[in-house]
């Protein structure tokens, strides 16, 4: 469930242990998203996040509901696991960073402004989403792939 999660809204690990314990499921404002998720994020500020995926909402509310949560651990554990069953090999393994940085890739490759994406993943500027989080994104119009700068 916490990877789905983890998954549908590039949150913090310690983000999903707060909207278990105190998390809302609302109603998106645009009807662009199924719901929107919110938290508090370790500043005291709101996390909010859009799902569009029925599996990414449908485990946010059995987490709300008091759906049982592993620990840090026992989910990297289970993501090495999988990492290892899927063939990887041992340097290509992630972990929930590596998550949350796929999450905001993808988001800038779909055409996401990259402001949005960094208001989304709380941060106060698109600066650290650059500097920390987008990698190797593809920005909309270019034919090369590029670390984006």
């Amino acid at each position: 469930m916490q990877i789905l999660v983890l998954v549908g809204t590039g949150w913090h690990l310690s983000e999903v242990t707060r909207f278990a314990e105190s998390g809302e499921i609302r109603k998106d404002p645009t009807g662009v998203h199924l719901a929107t998720l919110v938290t508090w994020h370790k500043r005291k500020e709101k996390a909010v996040s859009g799902v569009t995926k029925r599996a990414h909402l449908e485990a946010a509310k059995r987490i709300r509901e008091g759906g049982q949560l592993l620990g840090r651990s026992r989910l990297a554990f289970l993501m090495r696991r999988a990492c290892r069953d899927a063939g990887l090999p041992k340097e290509e393994w992630f972990g929930f960073g590596d998550m949350r940085h796929s999450v905001s890739t993808w988001a800038i490759e779909s055409g996401d402004d990259i402001r949005d994406v960094a208001r989304a993943f709380n941060h106060e500027s698109e600066a650290m989403l650059r500097q920390h989080y987008v990698r190797h994104a593809v920005p909309r119009g270019t034919v090369s792939t590029r670390v984006l700068k």
